[in-house]
C-alpha cells in the first residue's frame, strides 16, 4: 500500500513539476532544506544507515536528478550531508582517530543500466566525497557477474532471489594459486558500501554478502530509505 502511494505521490510530482524544471528547484537547494534524517535498521539481516527519506520531495527530487540528469550540485549536495552524517555519528568512534584508511565501495550498476546512463550516480558523489573526507574509493573492487531485472516492480521475497549471488570479489590467478587481490587491501580498511536508495535492502545485503565471502567487512550507507 505504501509503495502505491510513494508511487502516485510522484507520478503527482512529475505532473506538476516537469523535470527541466525540477533540475532547477535541485539547483537551488541547499543543506538547509535537506536536514539529516539518518537512521540505523536491520534490511534483510545487514544493518543499514540512511540519511533521508526518500519520500520527501525534495530528497525526491534530489536523488531523481543525481540520477537520471547527472546533476553536479545535486552530487556535491549529497557528498556533504554523507560527510556532516560520517563527521556526526563517528567522531569518537575508533575507526575515525586510528590510521585504517575509510575506503567507499559504491554499488555496481548493472552494465545495461552503465551502458545506456554511462555513469554510475554514486560515483558521482564520491567524487565530490573525497574532497571533504579523507578516502579513497574502490570503483572495481565489486563485480556485478550477471544481470538482474529491475528491483522496482518486484516484492520482498522476489528482489532477495533477484540479487542473490550477483555480487562478487572477482578472483585473479597469480602463480601461487588464485587469490583475491583488491580483498587483501580492503581487509585493513574501514569499508563502507555505498548505496542511492534502499527499501528492502536485498541489493546491500547481497553486495555485503559477497564482501564476506572474500573474508571483507563493510559498513552499509544509503542516501535514502523507500517503503515510508
Amino acid at each position: 500500500m505504501l509503495d502505491f502511494l510513494n508511487k502516485a505521490l510522484f507520478a503527482l510530482f512529475d505532473f506538476v513539476l516537469p523535470p527541466s524544471r525540477r533540475d532547477t528547484r535541485v539547483n537551488t537547494l541547499t543543506l538547509a532544506d535537506i536536514p539529516l534524517s539518518f537512521e540505523t535498521s536491520e534490511k534483510c539481516g545487514v544493518q543499514v544507515t540512511t540519511l533521508w527519506k526518500y519520500n520527501d520531495r525534495f530528497i525526491h527530487d534530489l536523488i531523481w536528478s543525481l540520477k537520471y540528469r547527472k546533476n553536479a550540485h545535486a552530487a556535491q549536495l549529497c557528498a556533504e550531508a554523507l560527510a556532516d552524517y560520517l563527521q556526526e555519528a563517528h567522531s569518537e568512534s575508533q575507526w575515525m582517530q586510528d590510521e585504517r584508511p575509510i575506503v567507499f565501495v559504491p554499488i555496481p550498476l548493472a552494465s545495461k543500466r552503465q551502458r545506456e546512463r554511462g555513469y554510475n550516480q554514486i560515483d558521482l558523489v564520491l567524487d565530490h566525497l573525497r574532497e571533504l573526507v579523507p578516502s579513497r574509493v574502490e570503483r572495481k573492487a565489486l563485480q556485478r557477474i550477471r544481470e538482474t531485472p529491475p528491483q522496482t516492480s518486484l516484492k520482498r521475497k522476489e528482489r532477495l532471489e533477484n540479487m542473490r549471488g550477483a555480487f562478487a570479489l572477482l578472483p585473479v590467478s597469480l602463480t601461487k594459486g588464485t587469490e583475491f587481490p583488491s580483498a587483501r587491501s580492503l581487509m585493513s580498511a574501514h569499508v563502507i558500501l555505498l548505496d542511492d536508495v534502499v527499501t528492502t535492502g536485498a541489493t546491500l545485503s547481497a553486495a555485503t554478502a559477497a564482501l564476506k565471502k572474500a573474508g571483507v567487512d563493510a559498513e552499509c550507507i544509503a542516501l535514502a530509505r523507500a517503503g515510508e
